[in-house]
């Protein structure tokens, strides 16, 4: 049963970053529109791609922390 639990976080983690990876490809760096939006300020567009990444690597940190405790 042990060994199961990590093999699904594992399992986990590769999924996880294979999501980043797609939406970093898809959206590239500018993650909260078109570039011709006028109605948001390239600091609001650079705080939420901040906010994108740290909540993504927030979850693969707490992954891989149970993958080895």
């Amino acid at each position: 049963m042990h060994w199961l639990i990590k093999l699904l976080i594992l399992l986990f983690i590769i999924l996880w970053m294979g999501a980043g990876m797609a939406v970093f490809i898809k959206y590239g760096v500018n993650l909260s529109g078109s570039k011709n939006e006028t109605n948001e300020t390239s600091g609001s567009q650079t705080l939420n791609f901040t906010q994108m990444f740290l909540i993504w690597f927030g979850f693969l940190s707490l992954a891989v922390h149970f993958l080895f405790m």
